[in-house]
């Protein structure tokens, strides 16, 4: 009983690594997005400023959900 529950903690410490990477994979792509937006031209600076804060939303709303998916698959582990 021993070896399987040390088992489900790899098992949740892999899914742990998973959603932590998937989050940086988020903040990255948001740092990119961020970046082509300062190097557009042509549009005003409060358009930028939107345009980055709805990215951040975007981020934001997408990291939430990872955390909400790992929660639930930890809890699906965990009570194997």
């Amino acid at each position: 009983m021993e070896i399987i529950k040390l088992f489900l903690d790899d098992l949740a410490k892999q899914a742990k690594s998973e959603s932590e990477e998937a989050k940086i994979v988020v903040r990255n792509c948001r740092k990119d997005a961020n970046n082509e937006i300062k190097k557009s031209e042509g549009f005003s600076d409060d358009l930028k400023d939107n345009a980055e804060k709805d990215i951040q939303d975007l981020t934001n709303k997408n990291i939430d959900n990872i955390n909400s998916i790992f929660e639930v698959k930890e809890k699906e582990i965990m009570t194997l």
